[in-house]
């Protein structure tokens, strides 16, 4: 792993924070979210939902707001969201959020992954996640909280693959939905 100021780069995977160069990229991959998925459009990242809600860089400065405590209110948690990509495509997005308060606790977690649909069934979801755990988390946090929906299948197994217990579900009365809950211990 060669690491460059914010940026990861592997031979397999590439990884960076978001910066206003990636406006097309990720005006991309909402359009295919939004074009491809049924439920719970944006399980996973969901600050890509508000993309379209305001400028690109409105968006991208309430994100980078996002990344200190001081900014936020005291039930909300710091998290830095960084891109994936494979081959110069960007294949995903996944977040790692550093405090469990009390929603996160209850059913939103540590982190939190997209792959986009045109990219799923690859390996995208399980490379994301085990490079974020091996390079940004492991030594900051003990374990961390990873949290999907019941009908997520796939990304059930990807969290139990890479050692997550399974430690119970939820539902969530406004999304309609029981998410399960899983700890990986670090």
């Amino acid at each position: 792993t060669i690491i460059k100021e914010d940026a990861i780069i592997e031979a397999s995977a590439i990884f960076g924070g978001i910066t206003i160069k990636d406006e097309e990229l990720l005006n991309e991959l909402y359009n295919e979210v939004v074009e491809n998925t049924k439920e719970n459009t944006f399980e996973g990242f969901r600050e890509l939902s508000t993309l379209k809600n305001t400028t690109y860089k409105d968006w991208l400065a309430d994100l980078e707001l996002k990344k200190d405590k001081k900014n936020l209110p005291d039930d909300y948690s710091p998290q830095i969201n960084y891109l994936a990509f494979k081959e110069n495509n960007l294949v995903g997005v996944i977040t790692i959020r550093w405090e469990l308060v009390p929603i996160l606790e209850f059913y939103g977690g540590n982190i939190g992954y997209l792959v986009r649909p045109s990219e799923r069934r690859k390996g995208y979801g399980k490379e994301m996640l085990k490079e974020l755990l091996d390079t940004k988390v492991k030594g900051k946090l003990d374990k961390v909280l990873i949290t999907c929906m019941e009908t997520n299948i796939a990304s059930s197994q990807l969290i139990k693959t890479l050692g997550g217990i399974y430690d119970s579900k939820v539902y969530v009365p406004e999304e309609g939905c029981t998410y399960l809950k899983y700890y990986i211990h670090l």
